[in-house]
């Protein structure tokens, strides 16, 4: 998704570096409104498939021990879901390194997928891991950012969200749908660089 509008908002003293998916996938409908069906979409992983997740996975760590490490990691959607996963994977296998010197000192979720349990995928029992059952099992600090008119809201933000320490979490909810706000939504970039920059400042503070 475009994040031009509010990488730009955010000034020239960040780098960014971009992870592309790979699997062919159908259009989201919730981003209809935002690019032509004629464009080509991919996704990081079948979402069906256990061995699918685990070479995401893999490749994602792959990828950030030849190319880190990073800052922070800024993801939407189904890439969240991924992140944070991998995030929870690494906290899961080596706690106190993870306390000390965590993969990514906060992250940035813009309408993020829930992540799954990496322990039970490898078995090849994949379940999402939710609050009620796991707690907040990310505890840097995060931002979550999503849509009002999302229709898919209840499982792509909020439950992601509540998996994150609630002392050091941000939410913002804007008035679009499936989508990371750009330069038509003024308002929603603006509460969306806000939320961004408490959130990179509690993981300043934090070090």
């Amino acid at each position: 998704m475009q994040t031009a509008a509010i990488r730009y908002e955010l000034g020239d003293h960040h780098s960014f570096e971009f992870v592309e998916g790979a699997i062919a996938h159908p259009m989201d409908p919730g981003i209809k409104s935002l690019v032509s069906e004629h464009d080509e979409f991919f996704c990081y992983l079948d979402e069906t498939s256990a061995s699918s997740c685990i070479t995401a996975l893999d490749d994602l760590e792959t990828y950030m021990a030849a190319e880190g490490p990073f800052d922070a990691v800024m993801a939407f959607s189904q890439g969240a879901s991924l992140a944070a996963t991998l995030m929870i994977q690494k906290l899961w296998q080596d706690p106190i390194q993870q306390h000390i010197n965590p993969l990514f000192k906060c992250a940035v979720f813009f309408s993020g997928g829930i992540p799954g349990d990496p322990v039970a995928i490898r078995r090849n029992e994949p379940r999402l891991l939710d609050h009620a059952t796991d707690g907040e099992v990310i505890q840097v600090p995060t931002a979550h950012i999503w849509g009002s008119k999302d229709p898919q809201h209840l499982s792509f933000g909020l439950p992601l969200s509540q998996l994150c320490k609630n002392e050091t979490r941000m939410v913002f909810t804007h008035e679009g749908g499936h989508e990371v706000p750009g330069s038509s939504s003024k308002d929603a970039v603006t509460g969306s660089v806000n939320a961004i920059r408490r959130t990179v400042a509690k993981a300043v503070s934090a070090q």
